[in-house]
């Protein structure tokens, strides 16, 4: 029986190999759960000198993790990853949803904008798809402080990650 959350970092040796890695790391992903072989995935990356960048790569109800495995042995062959550690899911409780569930609801997201303004994302037009998409469910009242919480958030999170590596 598989566990429920699969979590790894992905330590990569530059920061220029985020997109190749996850391009090769998600479509693995998506032929294993075309093939009922995984339920679903997400990944974060981060990036906060001096510790070298990392992909924490999340895969739900992983039934066999041998070839996602291989795709990330050759990786590491060809020097693109430098090394691979387990990590714990974040299960954090929001509103009912598992934050790790919030991850592959958000990769999915990300997935279907990419489709279909097909050319990668500005700034711009990132910042008016949040506004629109907030706007459709909450109007701008509840919006504006979706955004003063979510800028607090951000913060809390830089300054763990910041925390846990001066460590």
């Amino acid at each position: 029986m598989p566990q429920e959350w699969n979590v790894y970092n992905f330590y990569l040796s530059s920061t220029e190999l985020f997109d190749e890695i996850v391009e090769d790391l998600s479509s693995c992903s998506r032929d294993l759960i075309a093939s009922g072989e995984m339920d679903g995935f997400s990944y974060n990356r981060y990036n906060f000198p001096p510790t070298p960048p990392y992909l924490r790569f999340i895969c739900y109800n992983l039934k066999e993790e041998k070839k996602l495995m291989k795709r990330v042995d050759r990786l590491i062959e060809e020097g693109k990853i430098t090394k691979r550690e387990i990590a714990k899911p974040d299960l954090t409780d929001v509103d009912g949803v598992v934050m790790e569930y919030i991850k592959l609801t958000a990769r999915k997201i990300t997935e279907t904008i990419k489709v279909d303004l097909k050319k990668p994302l500005t700034t711009k037009q990132a910042a008016y798809l949040i506004h629109l998409f907030m706007n459709n469910f909450f109007g701008y009242v509840e919006e504006e402080g979706i955004y003063l919480g979510l800028a607090q958030s951000m913060r809390n999170a830089i300054d763990k990650a910041q925390s846990a590596i001066s460590k």
